[in-house]
């Protein structure tokens, strides 16, 4: 069921890639019992992570009051 979320994302926004991504964490949501989410990208020059959008259950997380354990998203 996710990936299906995720593929209809996809090609349903192609053109907006913010708008992509903040569908793609509105499936994993749906989908997930989760209570945050993080979206994170590899700047493919530098090998920079970068945090694209986080959120949490109730809708609004702001960068700034999430601490990402970077071993954790390096081992996902």
């Amino acid at each position: 069921m996710l990936l299906y979320e995720f593929g209809k994302a996809v090609n349903s926004y192609m053109e907006d890639p913010h708008h992509l991504l903040d569908e793609i964490m509105n499936a994993a949501f749906r989908t997930l019992d989760a209570e945050r989410g993080v979206i994170a990208l590899i700047d493919e020059q530098t090998g920079d992570m970068t945090c694209e959008l986080i959120r949490d259950n109730t809708g609004d997380l702001k960068p700034e009051k999430l601490e990402v354990s970077k071993t954790i998203v390096h081992k996902v």
